[in-house]
């Protein structure tokens, strides 16, 4: 459902619940789509966070396995 005219809160989810209702060639607003990007950006940034802990706990692992 597209966000209600006149309330003054928009959402997240409200702004791309919204992007299913436009019309075909319809373009989304600047808004909406520095929306999307800034959730592609955090996307990724999440994806390298994990690798990086990952590598990180392999090594650890690593360490242990020499000690022993």
């Amino acid at each position: 459902m597209p966000p209600m005219p006149g309330r003054g809160v928009r959402t997240v989810a409200s702004d791309l619940r919204f992007l299913q209702f436009l019309e075909p060639g319809q373009q989304p607003t600047h808004s909406l789509l520095a929306l999307q990007h800034s959730q592609r950006v955090w996307g990724a940034a999440e994806q390298v966070a994990n690798r990086v802990q990952l590598q990180h706990l392999a090594g650890s692992l690593d360490i242990v396995r020499r000690w022993r």
